[in-house]
């Protein structure tokens, strides 16, 4: 089984794994660190997943940004804000499926690009236009702007797990 393996100075490689029961068991026969799932992601019908270390004792710090909107069971920070020491090994969940640099080179780009395009569509924009565009009716500013309170709700943006 190929996997991807991140060192801690954000060099990528393809690996052969030799797949035992489980995938963690396996990561245990060639990494000596406390490895764990760390975050997975839901992409074109796969789940992709990433093992590491949360522990610092003994490991360097991987200097790697995890793409964002990863799901975790066991910690509360956005995958791109985690600190993860060692060795990063990513895998597609289904142990018959190889995933190597180039299928995470595009789930990467994608989940990012996404990202981006939200980003170039601000919250404080699109209030902006609402604001601008309510104000324009007058039936809205006689019955709502007297007694409007300016400040507005932030959005949700938590990642809530399936469970």
């Amino acid at each position: 089984m190929i996997i991807i393996k991140i060192d801690t100075e954000d060099n990528i490689y393809n690996i052969d794994l030799e797949y035992d029961s489980d995938i963690l068991t396996s990561l245990k026969n060639i990494d000596n660190n406390t490895l764990e799932l760390i975050y997975e992601w839901n992409y074109e019908n796969n789940i992709i997943q990433c093992y590491g270390s949360l522990e610092s004792d003994y490991n360097i710090k991987n200097k790697h940004t995890l793409p964002y909107y990863g799901l975790s069971n066991i910690i509360d920070e956005k995958s791109e804000e985690c600190n993860i020491y060692g060795n990063i090994y990513i895998c597609n969940k289904k142990s018959t499926k190889n995933f190597n640099d180039s299928d995470y080179g595009t789930l990467y780009f994608n989940i990012n690009e996404y990202n981006n395009e939200n980003m170039d569509n601000t919250d404080d924009n699109k209030i902006e236009i609402f604001k601008n565009d309510m104000i324009k009716n007058d039936l809205f500013k006689n019955k709502y702007i007297s007694n409007c309170n300016t400040e507005l709700l932030d959005y949700d943006n938590n990642n809530y797990l399936k469970i």
